[in-house]
């Protein structure tokens, strides 16, 4: 699945939608309030997006690409990727014996 800015903005406008309808004026109807309302909200906010700002998911795309890449690097400079598997095993088996009571 690829990364797009525009779409998880849109999310946002509409559970932020969501809250504030919700908070505002709880005896509005769930049908509008929670579907409705969300879905009309995420198109308005995605049309705006396009029109206005074409390039915001290759800008997000670059944003998401170097956060991964910055993530991913400190993770190998670590060494620890190696040493993970094995200690996770010894986790496992430990966390089996305690469960069965075998260690106390």
């Amino acid at each position: 699945m690829d990364f797009n800015l525009e779409f998880i903005i849109a999310l946002l406008a509409a559970l932020y939608s969501v809250y504030l309808v919700n908070s505002g004026s709880p005896n509005v109807s769930p049908f509008i309030t929670f579907l409705l309302l969300p879905l009309i909200i995420a198109y308005i906010v995605v049309q705006i997006i396009n029109n206005i700002i074409p390039g915001i998911n290759k800008s997000g795309r670059q944003a998401y690409n170097y956060g991964e890449d910055i993530a991913l690097g400190k993770i190998n400079n670590t060494g620890y990727v190696q040493l993970f598997p094995p200690v996770l095993i010894v986790l496992i088996i430990f966390s089996l014996l305690l469960y069965s009571r075998v260690l106390g």
